[in-house]
């Protein structure tokens, strides 16, 4: 036993680290996946251990552990119907008297099927049977459960290898700005294309999320007769009520019961030949399954998993959707301040900017000013007739690039009143290639930064 409970506790050790995916998908993926090996590890020890207790007919020849055992092996069934018969149930769909397996055509009694020398009562039709054979596999099953609420996380971490490197990027001690626009800001080594499907596929993962646990949750109650989807439920409004008042008005089912009941018949035909002797006889006995008690409160934890991993998952999906609509409207609002920039982004680089943004600030501002310049100086972004007012208008820049000292626009380069002319231009290329030849990144820095406060 003790060694059963270290396996549960270290089962359910869950470490507080970063990890990767998102929280919503780690409460699949990890609590929801631990929970599930709990309640496969529990049940199936009960699997080796547990046995199954009949009751014999006095004059019957079958050893009682032949009897056990076949009943286990072939599983037991109930009558549903005996849920409008409750004062004539002995437990939950048992009659009181074993003969009794039918119901009168009116329906207001119950009746043998079969008369005296096998003949069949035309006036009492059988009722149905609720066969359960679960305790042989539902161990495995539950386990097989667990892995499958792995499977969309090994899709995340290959579709999701780019944001992985970052993150690792991200906790060297001396992170380099440069490199990081270089490797994942470049669409020559990260295309738009690639980016496009790795978004994609980050709103199918969450899809799969949702998926998995709805999927459990649909197999168990159909594997359960239809009584697993209002389980959790059905339970709680069982002990809001007061269970001794429902005993009293003979209500004995509880809601385990009904899903998983702990009596329940069995057939066992006797058969035997000895020399000239055939021995053949049909028996129902009325066995106890113990097991199934364990079973019941095991349904009852995994039905309140089960709900909170769909609620939890579809919030992550919505909450995925969200981003990538709230991105949507930041890149097409007019630009303002640092929020220029991601107009000019992917969706993908705008994730990139966003945990970049997450973990260091000071990391993020030079990121967004090496894009920026990349992205908006070069690529004529900022109107070139303003960057050629400025110069017109001997803005004094006080910065000092590679020992060249500037403290007039008008100096750099001996520029000219012509070549001032030049670039009050509206030709756009030629002011741009004319631009770039006299200014350098320093410079292109400093009148970003007028850009983005508003200066410009």
């Amino acid at each position: 036993m003790s060694l059963i409970t270290g396996s549960i506790k270290s089962i359910l050790t869950i470490k507080i680290k970063h990890r990767h995916d998102s929280f919503s998908d780690q409460i699949s993926r990890i609590f929801v996946a631990k929970m599930f090996l709990v309640a496969s590890l529990v049940v199936g020890v009960d699997w080796f251990h547990d046995t199954v207790f009949c009751v014999l007919p006095k004059n019957s020849k079958m050893s009682e552990n032949f009897v056990h055992s076949a009943c286990w092996i072939q599983g037991f069934y109930i009558y549903p119907q005996m849920e409008s018969f409750i004062n004539e149930s002995a437990y939950h769909g048992i009659p009181q008297y074993v003969e009794l397996d039918g119901i009168s055509n009116e329906g207001n009694f119950l009746c043998k099927t079969v008369k005296k020398l096998y003949e069949r009562n035309t006036n009492c039709n059988p009722m149905e049977r609720h066969y359960f054979a679960h305790f042989q596999w539902m161990p495995f099953y539950i386990a097989s459960l667990a892995v499958l609420f792995y499977v969309p996380y090994f899709l995340f971490r290959i579709v999701n290898s780019d944001m992985i490197s970052l993150q690792l990027h991200m906790k060297i001690s001396e992170i380099d700005s440069e490199e990081i626009v270089q490797n994942y800001f470049n669409h020559h080594v990260n295309s738009k294309s690639k980016m496009r499907l790795r978004i994609v596929f980050n709103v199918i993962i969450k899809c799969m999320y949702v998926f998995v646990n709805l999927f459990a949750f649909k197999v168990l109650n159909v594997l359960l007769n239809g009584q697993f989807i209002n389980y959790g439920m059905s339970w709680a409004k069982w002990l809001i009520q007061n269970a001794s008042v429902q005993y009293a008005k003979g209500f004995a089912a509880t809601p385990g019961n009904k899903m998983l009941p702990t009596f329940g018949f069995c057939d066992i035909h006797e058969l035997a030949l000895d020399g000239h002797y055939a021995t053949e006889n049909k028996n129902k006995v009325i066995c106890e399954i113990s097991s199934n008690i364990l079973y019941q409160y095991a349904m009852v934890l995994l039905w309140f998993v089960l709900v909170f991993g769909i609620f939890v998952s579809i919030v992550g999906l919505l909450e995925n959707i969200f981003t990538h609509i709230l991105t949507a409207y930041w890149k097409s609002k007019p630009p303002c301040g640092s929020n220029n920039i991601y107009r000019y982004l992917t969706f993908r680089e705008c994730e990139y900017l966003a945990y970049i943004r997450n973990k260091n600030f000071a990391v993020f501002g030079n990121v967004v000013r090496i894009i920026a310049a990349k992205n908006c100086l070069l690529k004529s972004v900022i109107p070139l007739h303003l960057i050629a007012q400025k110069v017109a208008n001997n803005r004094v820049i006080t910065k000092s690039v590679n020992g060249f000292n500037n403290s007039s626009l008008d100096d750099i380069g001996d520029c000219s009143p012509e070549e001032l002319n030049f670039f009050r231009s509206t030709d756009h290329e030629m002011t741009k290639m004319k631009f770039k030849d006299r200014m350098k990144a320093e410079t292109k820095y400093a009148l970003l930064d007028d850009l983005l406060s508003g200066g410009l």
